[in-house]
């Protein structure tokens, strides 16, 4: 039985996330995952949306983008 692929929440995020990552300036993955302090392999799996971030990682992508994370997650612009 083949593996479920990603959830509708988990693609959003993943679109969400690489438009964050161009409007803040960062050009590719390997820039944006330079800031975070992660491999450009793990950051390229999240604008995939074949993997989520954990709760402290997320919280430091909104930062680095200049994002709620609210925003990050769901869509809703800051406030």
């Amino acid at each position: 039985m083949p593996s479920p692929g990603p959830s509708s929440v988990t693609i959003a995020f993943a679109r969400r996330l690489k438009v964050c990552r161009q409007a803040a300036g960062f050009e590719t993955a390997l820039d944006a995952a330079n800031a975070l302090g992660i491999n450009q392999h793990r950051y390229r799996l999240y604008e995939r949306g074949m993997r989520e971030p954990p709760l402290d990682l997320l919280v430091k992508m909104a930062d680095t983008f200049g994002k709620t994370i609210d925003f990050l997650v769901r869509g809703n612009p800051k406030p």
